[in-house]
C-alpha cells in the first residue's frame, strides 16, 4: 500500500484477491503518469478511508468478504457521490454490466478480460479515464440543471410578484399559463385555467376573442379594456396590453396579456 500523493491520480483498489491486486498494482508501476494505489480488502475498511483521504477513482470488487452483488457500489457512491467508480468482477453475468452502471458506477470490467496484457496495455487506466471524464459530465450537468432551476424560480417569482394578470395563451386562444393575480380575478386555480379557452373568462366572449386575433393580426394591442367575470359572479374592469411571442427558431408560440384591473 503506498500513501496517497496530491500530484499523483490516487486509486482506492477494493480488491480481497491478493494475486490480483498485486497484478493491478504491478500494472500502474509502468503507467506514464504518476499514480497510487491504497489498497483495502473489506467493504468497511474503503468506506473508512474514503470518509477521511481524497482519492479520484475507486476500484471495487464487487465480492468481498462483508459485501456482494451491488452492495459495494450503492454503498460507495452514498458515501462519495462525486468520486469516479470502477468495477472489476469474475462474474460472467452478461447483465452485470447494466446492473453496476444504473446502481451508480462509471464503467464496469470483466476480470476475465483483463489479463496481464490488456494491463500492460493499459486498460484499466483507460476506464479510469473514461470514468473519470464521465463523472465530470455527470457534475457539469447536475449543475447546469441546478442552475436552470434557479433561473426558472427567479424567473417564476418575478411572474408571481407582478400586480397584472398574467397570462400566456396559444394561437387556438387556449390558456397555457397564468399567475396567481388571474388565480385571484377568476376565482379557478390554476390547473382549472390551464387548457381552458381565454374568452370563457369575461362578460363579452366575443370582444376577449376578438382582441386575441387583433394580437395575432397586427403583433400586439395596448389599453384593450375588457371585463373578468370570476367564478362567483364578480366583475373586474381590466386593461389589456398583449403581444405575440416565440421560439429561438421565430416560430410563433402565442399570446403573453398582462391585464391590470382600472374598476374604479
Amino acid at each position: 500500500m503506498q500513501a496517497v500523493t496530491p500530484s499523483a491520480l490516487n486509486i482506492l483498489l477494493v480488491e480481497d484477491d491478493d494475486t490480483y491486486a498485486d497484478s493491478v498494482i504491478e500494472a500502474f508501476a509502468d503507467a506514464s503518469e504518476r499514480v497510487c494505489v491504497t489498497r483495502k480488502v473489506r467493504l468497511r475498511e474503503a468506506l473508512q478511508q474514503l470518509a477521511t483521504v481524497h482519492f479520484d477513482v475507486v476500484l471495487l470488487d464487487l465480492t468481498l468478504p462483508d459485501a456482494f452483488d451491488l452492495m459495494g457500489v450503492i454503498a460507495i457512491r452514498k458515501a462519495a457521490p462525486n468520486i469516479s467508480l470502477v468495477v472489476l468482477t469474475g462474474s460472467v453475468d452478461a447483465t452485470l454490466g447494466s446492473r453496476v452502471i444504473a446502481a451508480g458506477a462509471d464503467d464496469f470490467l470483466q476480470k476475465a478480460e483483463v489479463d496481464a496484457d490488456l494491463l500492460r496495455k493499459g486498460l484499466i487506466l483507460r476506464s479510469i479515464r473514461y470514468a473519470r471524464a464521465r463523472r465530470t459530465y455527470e457534475e457539469e450537468r447536475t449543475k447546469l440543471d441546478q442552475r436552470l432551476r434557479d433561473q426558472h424560480f427567479y424567473t417564476r417569482s418575478l411572474i408571481e410578484a407582478n400586480i397584472d394578470a398574467l397570462m400566456a395563451i396559444d394561437p387556438r386562444g387556449i390558456i397555457t399559463d397564468v399567475n396567481k393575480q388571474t388565480e385571484a380575478l377568476t376565482g379557478c386555480t390554476r390547473d382549472e385555467l390551464i387548457g381552458a379557452p381565454f374568452k370563457n373568462y369575461f362578460t363579452d366572449p366575443r370582444l376577449a376573442e376578438a382582441g386575441i386575433y387583433q394580437v395575432l393580426t397586427e403583433g400586439k394591442v395596448t389599453n384593450y379594456e375588457l371585463t373578468m367575470r370570476a367564478r362567483d359572479g364578480k366583475q373586474t374592469i381590466v386593461s389589456c396590453n398583449a403581444t405575440t411571442f416565440h421560439d429561438r427558431d421565430r416560430i410563433l408560440q402565442g399570446v403573453f396579456v398582462a391585464a391590470r384591473d382600472v374598476t374604479s
